[in-house]
């Protein structure tokens, strides 16, 4: 007698290819005519941006800028003076498996950050960046099942279950976070931004028919002058929600929420009721999601 076994296609995100990247980058900086000269420097604070992430041909690449924002003393003995400087980095990987329907999914960090006086009117930013790549292509498995086999006299199948968990699909969602906060009630007025870091941080998810809810906190860590020229600093915090379509939308999955911050915007709110108290926050990120 002759039995045919039926098969179940299972569509997946194949994790193909793993890295970790890292990439030494520096650039020489002028200080402006209108500043005075560098005594010392004091600090050099990173932000790191994507602004591209794609693969081709065997090879994965995620490139951006580092601002560093750097705090110094003048000659002049007048206070602490800054500079900003945008330091380009790239971060690549190579692999046969590597396509242009390959999806990248990225983490990216400043591992260090310096400055170094090269004369009193130039310096070197220096930065290394880190990164973890993980790179997917859309498969499919046919896996054999037994059903319709119980009814067979002939054939005796010996039972074996197991949770099979696999990537099921890889997205991203692109959005910006607007906020108006108040610096922290204990804190001085702000009368000069020196630098800003903001770091996005999912909490939660959650389906809701065939879309993906995902909520969390904009952290943005703030350094300033006050208006006596002493050195401040307030972390501020903003909330958002997004929504993304999912293709197979599963309320059981996992979904890993990955956030690249793209650029963000500080401005001091000045005039009004709340003068030199309140920031104005705008953060650019890409979401990435993978769901199990």
């Amino acid at each position: 007698m002759e039995h045919h076994l039926s098969r179940e296609t299972l569509n997946y995100a194949n994790l193909v290819h793993t890295a970790a990247p890292t990439a030494d980058e520096s650039l020489d900086l002028i200080v402006p005519d209108a500043q005075p000269d560098i005594l010392r420097i004091i600090s050099a604070e990173p932000e790191i941006f994507v602004r591209s992430k794609d693969a081709e041909n065997g090879k994965a690449t995620v490139s951006g800028t580092v601002r560093v924002n750097i705090i110094y003393a003048p000659e002049s003995g007048d206070g602490a003076r800054k500079l900003a400087v945008e330091v380009p980095y790239s971060l690549s990987t190579s692999d046969a498996n590597l396509t242009s329907a390959s999806r990248v999914v990225a983490r990216v960090g400043v591992d260090s950050a310096d400055a170094v006086i090269v004369n009193p009117r130039k310096l070197t930013a220096r930065v290394n960046v880190v990164g973890e790549l993980r790179c997917f292509n859309d498969e499919s498995v046919e896996v054999p099942t037994a059903e319709g086999l119980g009814d067979a006299d002939d054939i005796e199948t010996l039972p074996y279950s197991a949770e099979l968990n696999l990537p099921t699909d890889v997205r991203e969602k692109i959005f910006t976070v607007n906020d108006d906060v108040a610096l922290p009630a204990s804190n001085a007025p702000l009368s000069e931004l020196l630098s800003s870091k903001a770091t996005i941080a999912p909490e939660e998810t959650k389906v809701v028919g065939s879309k993906l809810i995902f909520k969390g906190s904009a952290y943005t860590d703030l350094l300033y002058l006050t208006e006596n020229g002493d050195t401040a600093s307030a972390a501020v915090k903003s909330e958002f929600s997004q929504i993304l379509e999912l293709e197979l939308a599963d309320a059981e999955s996992e979904f890993e929420v990955i956030p690249l911050v793209t650029a963000s915007y500080v401005d001091p709110i000045t005039g009004g009721d709340y003068a030199e108290k309140r920031v104005a926050i705008e953060i650019h990120a890409v979401g990435q999601v993978v769901a199990t």
